[in-house]
Formats: C-alpha cells, structure tokens, sequence
C-alpha cells in the first residue's frame, strides 16, 4: 500500500537507466513516487555517469506529445524533462551540441504543456575553465553565462517554459589534482543571484539538492532562508556524509585534498 504525499515526491530517471519508459512508470508507480523526472540527455553525448534516455527527442510531434501525455494520465503521474551538460565550457563542438539539446527539450516541454502542466526543464550552466583561470575569471564565466543563455531563456519564456539549474558543482568532471574542480556556475547561491539579476526572467529557476552544499562545508538551511523561494521549483533529494577529516576541517581544502596521505594527515595535526 502506498500513499501519496501532498508534497509530492518524483523519481529521477537516471537511477533507473536501463528501464524502458514503460517499465520506468510501472517501477515509480510501485514505489509510490508522484512523478518522474525524465531524463533525456544526448544518446551521442559523451557524459558517462548518471545519464539516461528516456524519451526519443529527434521528431518529437504533437501526437508524440499527447501520447506521452496520455501514458502518463493513465498511470497518474506527472512529468518533466532534463539534460545535465556543460553548456559553456568543455569542448566547444559538444558545448554547441549540448545547447541545441537543451533548445529541442524546451519545445519538448511546450509541446507537453508548459509551466501550465508544471514541465520544466533541467540542466546544468557548466563552467569555461580557459575563462576561469583568467583575471576576473568567475566574472568572465558570468558574461559567458548571459550571452549563451539570455536567448535560451527567452525562447523557453516565448514557449511558457521554465529552465531549472542543479546546483551540484560536479567536481568529478575534473581531476582532484586541480586546484579548483568547480564545474557548473550555479554551484553557488551567490552564482544563482547574478544569474537572475543578468537574466531578468521568471522562465528560469532552480533545482535545489542540499547534499552538494553540505559537501562544500555550507549549511543548507541558510541556503533556503536566503533563496528566493519563487525561483526553487525542485529540490533532489539523497543520501550525504559530512567527511570530517583533517583535509576538509583543519586545511581548508575539500576536492583538491582528497588524495592527501592519511599518516601524513595526522603527522601534521
């Protein structure tokens, strides 16, 4: 027996990748989820961890639109889409590639009803690591920021659309032998706020997982008392631990000191 909370709770595909979509909706509904994130990401897309495809994008029609719709209806779930990539930075053939995705998601999700039938859109912003390592680098990944995706919110907002960033900092992206692994601009709260502040629009909005700003040592709570809840229209939701080691707690690092020898560790504490 399952019930429904009046807070509902979705089912993120990606956990779910080898699934077809109909065995997907049969999983969630025995799981007593409310609704599914879709993901939809690139099938010639060359991210390899957490990615699935659970619906065909290429031609997608009206027709396809209603009868997804009406699969859904059936087994009384909601639905939304997402596709998590770098759209700034990266290899700049892919990073094009991801951007046209993100645009066909988009007419996706108005073709599925729009922010009236509550379907939004996820992705990641990313991060140009040639601009970062520049004088004024966070800045420059800001700029950059604005000029790829001020006409893709536009179109989403002509499209009754709403574009919604996770905030994970996807530090695995990047060697921890880096001194910074900080992958995707709204990573940050204050990153979010700028982003909003240059992109004036509602059609753009966020998706809130607190385990990634646990692992950055801030406490989520003055996170959310700080967060325009207007723009926070998901929150994800799994399992975290807090690593108090000497690297995280008594040197300052975090990514970058992951490989720190244990014995050495506590020769100097």
């Amino acid at each position: 027996m399952t019930t429904k909370l009046n807070n509902p709770v979705w089912v993120m595909s990606s956990a779910f990748d080898k699934l077809s979509l109909p065995e997907l909706i049969q999983t969630t509904k025995r799981i007593g989820a409310g609704g599914i994130d879709l993901c939809v990401f690139r099938k010639d897309g060359t991210r390899e961890d957490h990615t699935a495809t659970h619906l065909d994008y290429e031609g997608f029609t009206p027709v396809k639109a209603k009868e997804t719709l009406e699969l859904f209806n059936q087994a009384d779930l909601k639905l939304s889409l997402g596709a998590f990539e770098n759209m700034i930075g990266g290899d700049p053939e892919q990073r094009v590639k991801n951007q046209n995705h993100l645009l066909k998601l988009i007419r996706i999700a108005h073709l599925l009803g729009g922010d009236e039938n509550n379907v939004k859109v996820g992705t990641f912003v990313g991060y140009n690591h040639e601009l970062g390592n520049q004088l004024d680098g966070f800045q420059k990944n800001l700029d950059e920021y604005k000029r790829v995706f001020a006409p893709i919110v536009n179109y989403a907002e002509s499209l009754g659309v709403t574009i919604l960033y996770e905030n994970c900092p996807m530090e695995g992206w990047r060697s921890s032998r880096y001194s910074s692994t900080y992958n995707n601009l709204p990573a940050v709260l204050a990153a979010r706020k700028l982003m909003y502040a240059m992109v004036p629009s509602k059609a753009h909005g966020e998706i809130y997982d607190p385990s990634h700003d646990v692992w950055q040592n801030t406490n989520p709570i003055d996170v959310i008392r700080n967060t325009d809840i207007s723009r926070l229209q998901r929150i994800h939701v799994k399992t975290t631990r807090n690593l108090q080691t000497a690297a995280r707690v008594d040197w300052g690092g975090m990514y970058p000191m992951q490989h720190v020898d244990a014995e050495l560790a506590k020769k100097q504490m």
